[in-house]
């Protein structure tokens, strides 16, 4: 009798950015340029037009050019705008693309809420907000457009309980189905139902295989990365002497915080006893993978971690905030360790 693959954990490429705090500012600059000039009006109290005068006074500071109120922690708005900036670099490297409009058409509109929504991929946010949650579907979708065509995005006025995948694309002659899904507590059930709710849409739109993205950023201590103390009535700011290091302080813990998620998918309450635990992982592993059998849906789970982490690098050598991302995979390699999906997560893994 054949043995049944297990479902392990396996860690992909990781994912980070290296950019000035001078190109976070440019990048938006050029992204209000490109919506003025496809006819849209960017409200002064849109996320976007905060960020262009929020990233333009971080540069500032960073290169000591200003001082500013010491009294308020700048971190969140920081983040914010940074996430923006982010989402500017991705968008415009596509901005040539046969489907760009769609794109446009379907997610443009985010980016021109009120401030008051605060869209962030780079900072905690609350279930409730949707706007967030299709913000991450844009950064997916626009990260994919570099590699796939005829893409097509789910319609963002769709609620809860949509049947399709959020994104759909053609790659080396197949139709590729990516359902994102938020991450917002380390409730084992909660996380769980994400994921067989994303398996359910991508066998139900018939595409030739598909992918279940789950975004982690709400389960980072954005807080701890991005380090500071108010010593008397001013906030100072610490950093990483070199970005390497956040690997080591961050990663693997986070990594086996979402494995233990996984482990617990059995519903087991946790037991003191050791080999009690170890039957229940096992129990919770063959719960998850077992929804992938007989789909459309690949058994790889790629997990999205997004963050701020000011550190000494870039250009000279410059102590700033860099964008840190990266990518855990949870797969099965008995049956997903194939050429194609290992491309297909090198092709994600550009920047």
């Amino acid at each position: 009798m054949a043995k049944k693959p297990k479902w392990t954990v396996r860690v992909s490429r990781a994912l980070d950015t290296v950019w000035h705090v001078e190109d976070f500012a440019s990048d938006v600059a050029r992204l209000c340029q490109l919506l003025v000039r496809l006819g849209y009006q960017i409200p002064k109290n849109s996320s976007l037009a905060h960020a262009e005068t929020d990233l333009a006074d971080m540069v500032r500071y960073y290169e000591g050019k200003t001082v500013l109120d010491l009294g308020i922690d700048q971190r969140p708005v920081w983040r914010r705008a940074i996430s923006l900036a982010d989402l500017a670099h991705k968008i415009l490297a596509v901005e040539q693309h046969p489907d760009f409009e769609k794109l446009q058409r379907a997610l443009f509109p985010l980016l021109l809420v009120d401030r008051e929504h605060d869209i962030s991929l780079f900072s905690t946010t609350r279930r409730e907000n949707e706007a967030n949650n299709k913000l991450f579907e844009l950064f997916v979708g626009a990260s994919l457009m570099r590699f796939m065509q005829a893409c097509e995005f789910e319609n963002p006025k769709v609620k809860k309980g949509s049947r399709n995948p959020d994104f759909i694309g053609h790659w080396r002659g197949k139709k590729w189905g990516i359902a994102c899904k938020a991450m917002h507590s380390a409730n084992p059930k909660s996380v769980i139902d994400r994921i067989f709710e994303g398996i359910k849409q991508i066998k139900r739109s018939g595409v030739d295989a598909g992918l279940v993205m789950l975004n982690a950023k709400n389960l980072v201590d954005h807080n701890e990365v991005w380090r500071a103390e108010k010593i008397g009535d001013e906030w100072h700011y610490k950093a990483f002497e070199n970005i390497d290091d956040v690997y080591g302080a961050f990663i693997t813990r986070y990594q086996n915080h979402v494995a233990g998620i996984l482990l617990k998918a059995s519903g087991d309450e946790a037991d003191v006893n050791l080999e009690a635990q170890r039957k229940s992982a096992k129990r919770g592993r063959q719960v998850v993978l077992d929804e992938f059998f007989g789909t459309n849906a690949r058994p790889f789970l790629p997990v999205v971690w997004l963050t701020v982490v000011p550190a000494r690098s870039g250009r000279e050598g410059v102590l700033a905030p860099n964008i840190f991302r990266f990518l855990t995979c949870f797969a099965v390699p008995e049956i997903s360790n194939d050429e194609e999906t290992d491309d297909f997560f090198q092709s994600l893994s550009v920047q």
